[in-house]
């Protein structure tokens, strides 16, 4: 695959054409960047934190920072483009453009574009890519106003495509899912979160539950088991005493329970299954 982290630290904003595989296959990574695909051809089978996708020609799929991703095998005729957005740039402007629509994306990150979509998309593509060579003295701007003009044209395409509509601004829980993040080896009260947030716990679950459709607790319980699982894959010097205790369970039995009634299989039996 082209070596692009250069060039996207750089400009902030880089479409990354003839894309025919991904960096690493059978076992998870985890990107710091937001990516924006559209496939073009053949297929791609990969894994999204706990989410199976089956990327086809005229495919979009929004994959946000800090997630865990598993490429698991790819048709030789697959080709897609990628608008990669650095960590920087995200977090800076282009993350406050998305709070709208974080947690559908993060659900169901992927939906089938028609012909007509499909090259409406491209357009702004081609576009991007236009600026980007020429290099002109308002790029920046320029990219900055194109990209805000893909998310909005996807997210209503995403909305005529018979998925679930797309939320309404959700600051709050965008800043839950921030502070989850990084607290969630720690803390797995939803009364810490609510107290880092300023609010009651029952006044703060029920706004969590109507922004997401999911409980707060789960979303503490769903970035735990997402790094449980990369553990699991990737650090077989660490048993699952030594990762239940680095995710703050108290002991081992309490980490295996949850992790089995969350995924429906123990600790011990996903690890084997990628042996």
């Amino acid at each position: 695959m082209i070596d692009f982290r250069d060039e996207v630290e750089e400009k902030g904003i880089v479409v990354v054409d003839n894309i025919s595989e991904m960096p690493i296959y059978g076992e998870p990574y985890i990107s710091k960047d937001f990516v924006y695909c559209i496939c073009h051809s053949g297929h791609l089978d990969a894994e999204y934190d706990t989410h199976t996708i089956r990327y086809s020609p005229q495919d979009v799929t929004i994959l946000y920072p800090m997630h865990v991703i598993l490429a698991e095998s790819a048709t030789e005729d697959y080709r897609s483009t990628l608008v990669v957005v650095s960590e920087k740039k995200f977090q800076k402007q282009i993350g406050r453009l998305t709070y709208r629509s974080k947690f559908r994306y993060e659900q169901a990150p992927g939906f089938h574009l028609s012909r007509e979509q499909y090259d409406d998309v491209m357009c702004i593509v081609n576009a991007m890519r236009v600026v980007n060579r020429i290099a002109l003295p308002s790029r920046v701007t320029m990219l900055d106003n194109l990209m805000e003009v893909l998310l909005q044209l996807t997210d209503h395409f995403r909305s005529l495509s018979g998925l679930e509509p797309v939320f309404a601004p959700q600051k709050l829980s965008a800043r839950y899912i921030e502070t989850v993040i990084e607290h969630h080896r720690k803390e797995h009260s939803v009364s810490f979160y609510a107290n880092e947030l300023c609010l009651s716990p029952k006044y703060f679950s029920n706004i969590i539950k109507q922004e997401t459709g999911k409980s707060a607790k789960y979303w503490i319980t769903y970035y735990i088991m997402v790094e449980a699982k990369l553990l699991l894959r990737t650090r077989p010097d660490m048993n699952i005493q030594e990762i239940g205790d680095y995710l703050g369970f108290d002991d081992q039995t309490s980490f295996c329970r949850t992790f089995k009634k969350f995924l429906g299989v123990t600790p011990t039996e996903y690890r084997s299954d990628f042996k």
